[in-house]
């Protein structure tokens, strides 16, 4: 893997990359250059140690989820269906994700952790909670559910279960997505909507 280029967005790029591959921790600034080609200068250049290169790592990864989790909410559909399609979106970047990426930032890189967990509270209890706000505002979902306390019980840790129960390595995303996403929104639709969930 070289460096199309040496901008800071370039190398942020495949520096992410590279971290989600093999975990932030076991790889060195040495390691980061030698595999893209360039010296350690020039990634010195833009961050001042690795620490850094990691939390600007932790923004960009999220930064370009957003503006996929952007795009998603534009689009003219019912709100169930985005939040099936946000966590199709989920899966697949999560997928190219190895699961010591996570690991090293929880241990190692407290500060980008925190981050980390910000930017997926975040998108969990502004987004998907709008969400489904709207779609229990169109009557979709039964009046007496609580959705803060159902996205905290069962959407907030999705990516830590992903890893923890080594489910990439066992099933597809598809049926991923059919238990712990789509079964879940069933306990919560009422029943003549259940067909908004089996559409997507």
């Amino acid at each position: 893997m070289e460096l199309k280029s040496e901008t800071k967005e370039d190398l942020l790029l495949q520096s992410l990359t590279y971290f989600k591959k093999y975990g932030s921790k076991n790889v060195t600034m040495d390691d980061l250059a030698s595999e893209l080609a360039i010296s350690k200068k020039t990634i010195y250049k833009y961050f001042s140690s690795k620490e850094e290169l990691i939390s600007e790592c932790v923004d960009y990864l999220w930064i370009h989820f957003e503006q996929q989790t952007e795009e998603i909410s534009k689009l003219k559909i019912d709100p169930i269906a985005k939040v099936i399609l946000l966590y199709e979106l989920g899966l697949q970047e999560l997928r190219k994700t190895d699961s010591q990426f996570l690991y090293s930032l929880k241990r190692y890189y407290h500060q980008s952790m925190k981050k980390y967990e910000g930017f997926r509270k975040k998108l969990i209890f502004e987004t998907l909670l709008g969400f489904l706000t709207e779609a229990k505002a169109k009557g979709f979902i039964r009046s007496e559910v609580n959705l803060t306390l159902f996205c905290e019980l069962n959407l907030l840790d999705f990516d830590e279960k992903l890893y923890k129960f080594k489910l990439f390595e066992r099933f597809e995303n598809d049926e991923i997505l059919e238990q712990l996403i789509k079964n879940r929104l069933r306990g919560i639709v009422k029943e003549e909507h259940q067909y908004l969930i089996d559409e997507i």
